[in-house]
């Protein structure tokens, strides 16, 4: 198991600790590769947004970082392109792709991570769950073609809120067929698939994304994953990995892959 975490957050959007904070755990730790990011800015109102001087400030954190760490632990930037996200200027060492927001019927913007009641709303007021589940998905679809990512995050982030199935049913053929859909599409553009564990260490689920069926797809179809934490703080980096590992040979993966100053790079197991 290769150490390093690709997908933290820090105090430049909805992070808890500084990036100098988060370098000095993954030291700490012994960590490999360190990566951080920051989520861009988007066309919409987004509160945990880096604002244009924040990133500014973030990129020169990291590049200092990189300085500061060398030879002990690769520091990576990266940033975190929602399907919404504003065009980005700064020569970032990776991008990570995701969808946390839909337009409404009315044209305003649904966060599909806030809170079940949110998205029990927009599903009473548009038709049901599996309207809701299909515009996600198909979001997810045009994530690489919209973003240009080199990672693509929390497949499945539609279901934080959906561990218990009180709100719709992942066995449901129809809402599979969505999900698998996206991956089908996805899956030629040879992107990294995240198995990300942040819902986890912020409790509200008990297993990482994507679901194992999504898993065991992209392994079949011969897809490639990395592991990210999604940590907001440095208590959560690597959180879980060993078990994630075992999460991923279950659903048929041998090797998973790491970014290093040469690209990224495969490993067992």
């Amino acid at each position: 198991m290769v150490f390093s975490d690709f997908h933290v957050h820090t105090n430049y959007d909805h992070g808890r600790h500084t990036p100098a904070q988060m370098a000095a755990e993954a030291g700490r730790l012994g960590m490999r590769a360190l990566g951080l990011v920051g989520h861009s800015r988007t066309r919409i109102p987004c509160h945990y947004a880096m604002t244009e001087d924040g990133e500014q400030q973030f990129f020169a954190e990291c590049a200092a970082l990189k300085a500061q760490y060398a030879g002990k632990t690769d520091i990576f930037c990266g940033i975190e392109m929602d399907y919404y996200a504003s065009p980005i200027d700064l020569p970032y060492d990776y991008r990570i792709g995701s969808v946390h927001y839909l337009v409404c019927g009315n044209g305003q913007f649904l966060s599909v991570d806030s809170s079940a009641g949110e998205l029990s709303t927009y599903a009473r007021l548009h038709g049901g769950f599996l309207p809701l589940v299909q515009q996600y998905y198909a979001a997810v679809a045009q994530i690489v073609s919209v973003t240009d990512c080199d990672i693509i995050a929390h497949l499945d982030l539609i279901t934080k809120f959906n561990e218990s199935h009180a709100l719709f049913s992942p066995e449901d053929p129809a809402f599979r067929r969505a999900a698998l859909d996206a991956v089908d599409a996805l899956l030629p553009y040879d992107r990294f698939f995240e198995i990300n564990t942040g819902a986890i260490s912020r409790g509200f689920r008990t297993t990482p994304y994507p679901a194992p069926f999504l898993l065991q797809h992209i392994s079949e179809h011969g897809g490639r994953i990395l592991f990210s934490s999604d940590a907001h703080d440095a208590a959560a980096l690597l959180f879980r990995f060993e078990e994630s590992a075992q999460f991923a040979r279950a659903c048929g993966f041998t090797t998973a892959w790491t970014l290093t100053p040469r690209g990224f790079e495969e490993f067992p197991l």
